[in-house]
Formats: structure tokens, sequence, C-alpha cells
């Protein structure tokens, strides 16, 4: 866990202990399991979401950064070093520079932010100018709440930057479908919920552009039915199932 700063630590065990001691159990009577966010948040949509019956589904959550999880043949899939779906690591720019390379720097929030604070100064005009001032005695940041009530103003430039954005990341998915053949997408995570169907159709129309053969333009992209739940029921599931 490179934002932790964890490497190798056994924290399944740790959990089991400490939830043995709280609970007054048996260590072994215990089932624990780990996973990735996005994973769980993708079993969580295959099993009772957005992809409730579909064996092969691919999830993508858009937030702060941009991951992914898969589900193929009805199970989940993390790879031998269970290192699958992260997507936002894919590189759209070889040799580009540093910060617009990866889906990630371009299609999270994050990648949104920075863009619009880059070109803000040549948008005297945009809504955001107000939107961030009012929020001068929060945290001054811009939110996805702040990038979506400027996106619905139809502000040039959170339109400009928000479809650009929904743009690549819609060729990123169809490079994936194209690869595993996937027939359901979902997608999640605080960007998506903020923009909600504009946003999802704009990485839809992508999407088919870019996707090969033309028969896969029928894979369903569709927003999460689960939202913040989709990572706490699929999470669940793995002990409960």
């Amino acid at each position: 866990a490179g934002n932790l700063g964890w490497e190798d630590l056994p924290l399944r065990e740790l959990l089991v202990r400490e939830l043995a001691k709280d609970a007054g159990a048996r260590e072994s009577a215990l089932r624990v399991a780990l996973d990735n966010d996005v994973n769980v948040a993708a079993w969580g949509e295959a099993q009772l979401g957005a992809a409730r019956g579909r064996g092969n589904v691919l999830a993508v959550w858009v937030g702060t950064g941009v991951g992914a999880g898969l589900v193929l043949d009805g199970r989940r899939w993390r790879g031998p070093r269970h290192t699958a779906g992260e997507i936002g690591h894919v590189i759209l720019f070889p040799g580009g520079q540093p910060g617009f390379m990866t889906v990630e720097d371009i299609c999270s929030r994050t990648g949104i932010v920075n863009a619009l604070k880059r070109l803000l100064p040549m948008y005297p005009d945009s809504a955001l100018h107000k939107l961030i001032a009012e929020k001068a005695d929060e945290t001054g940041s811009i939110g996805s709440s702040t990038i979506a009530r400027a996106y619905e103003k139809d502000d040039e430039l959170a339109r400009r930057v928000v479809d650009k954005s929904a743009e690549f990341l819609g060729i990123a998915i169809a490079n994936i479908v194209t690869m595993l053949s996937i027939d359901c997408v979902v997608l999640g995570g605080g960007v998506t919920e903020a923009l909600g169907g504009a946003y999802v159709a704009r990485v839809t129309k992508s999407f088919e552009r870019a996707v090969f053969p033309s028969v896969l333009r029928k894979t369903d992209i569709v927003a999460s039915s689960l939202n913040d739940d989709a990572g706490v029921f699929g999470a669940a599931m793995l002990v409960c199932t």
C-alpha cells in the first residue's frame, strides 16, 4: 500500500487478531478477507448493482484517481500478481510531459482540477472564478461538486476540460473492452456521481468511436447503482458468499 507506506505488512492477520480480541472470539472463527477498493466495488455491482447477472464486468471508478476492477466469467479477476485493473496507469501519451501521460493524469478529478487551474486565467468570465471564491472559507479546493455546478451552467472552460477527460476515458475503456470483449462497464466514483448522465453519455460516445470490432458498441456502459455502498457490499460478500 504505497499511499500508506506499507510493504509486506500482514494486515489480514493483524485484523483477525484485533477483531477476535474485540469480539471475544477465537481467531479461527473469523473470516477476514482483503482486496482493493475498486475490486470489491466491481464485485458489489456485479452481484447486487448495475451489472447484476453479468458475467463479465469492468468497473471504472473516477475520483481523486482512476481505478478499475474486473469480473471475468463470473469471478473476480486480480491477476497472478494482484495488479489487474490499474487503468489509471495506462499510458495515453508515451513520451508526454510529466503529469500528462496517463489516464489518471487526465481523467481523474486531480487531472481535471489541474487542467482547470492551468487554463482558468485564460477564461476571465468562467463561472469557476465565483464558485471557487465561494469555497474560500472552506478547503479552497475545486471538488467534484464545484466542477459539476460549472458544467451544469454550461461554463465553457468546465465543458472543455470535462468533455476532453471523458473522451480520453472512453478511449481507455474501449482499449480494454477491445482486448477482453467485456459486455458491461460500470462507471462510479465521485466524478461520475457528481456529473451524472451527461458525463456517462460523453464517455459512451467516445467509447463507441474507438472500440473494435463494431459489435462491441453494444457493450452497456452504465452508472453505478450502489454508489458509495458498492465497495461496502462487495467487501462484505467476500466472506459472506
